[in-house]
This record gives structure tokens, sequence and C-alpha cells, in this order.
């Protein structure tokens, strides 16, 4: 997949651009197309297990905050890191995402002040009990 600049696409912030691809807070979107917005355009793309955490919409400080504990055994993860852990962990994985798209709340959109700009979306996974497998 050809890598694409977000800042080709048309508004001037990651909210607008991100809108413009049909992306917005509040959207239940598929993690697969999350994915594809990371492949594509170099979206750091957040997944939160815990909702009270990603309400506070303080990535950058979550970030920090747990950057000595392991990856995955932070409350959020990398949307490509989770799903290559997923489909590693289940061969089912992959089949079972088509067949039953596993939807996530985008909760927030923003750029990280790290020098890059590099855009955001935190989204909030769905309780194991609410994925219809």
């Amino acid at each position: 997949m050809k890598r694409k600049n977000l800042d080709q696409v048309e508004g001037a912030t990651p909210v607008e651009q991100l809108a413009h691809l049909g992306v917005k807070v509040g959207d239940k979107v598929d993690i697969q197309d999350l994915n594809i917005l990371h492949d594509r355009y170099g979206v750091q793309v957040v997944l939160y297990f815990e909702e009270d955490l990603v309400r506070k919409g303080q990535y950058e400080h979550d970030l920090a905050e747990h950057a000595h504990v392991p990856v995955y055994e932070r409350p959020f993860i990398e949307v490509g890191t989770f799903l290559n852990f997923a489909r590693e962990s289940d061969p089912t994985f992959a089949q079972r995402l088509v067949d039953f798209p596993l939807m996530i709340q985008v909760i927030e959109i923003g750029q990280l002040s790290d020098g890059e700009k590099t855009p955001f979306l935190t989204g909030l996974m769905p309780f194991v009990d609410e994925i219809e497998w």
C-alpha cells in the first residue's frame, strides 16, 4: 500500500482531514479501516481498553506515564501491534474480523507535540462481552 501524506487531504487540522476521510469523534469505525489510516496516512491509532482513561483525552501523558510498562501490559496499544498479536495468537482472527467487524469508538483526534506533529486518533475497544463473534 502506497503511503500518502495526510497533509494532502483537505483540511487544516487532523480533525478536519480525518472528517474529510469519513472519520469523526464519536463514530464507530472498523478496526481494519483504522489500521489503513495508520498504514496509508501515518496516523498513530491507539486503542484503549479502559473507558475512564481514554475519556480523559491525554494520550501523550498516558504514553509518558506508561513508558516503563511493557507494550502488552499497558491499558492501550497501537492498532498494528494489536492486530499482529491477535493474528499470531489466533489463526482464525483475520477471518473473524471479516465476518464480524470489530468496531472501535473514536474518542479523540489530535496531533502529538513530538516535533513531527504526528496525527493521532484514540479509540475505545469494546468490552469482550460486547464483541459479537
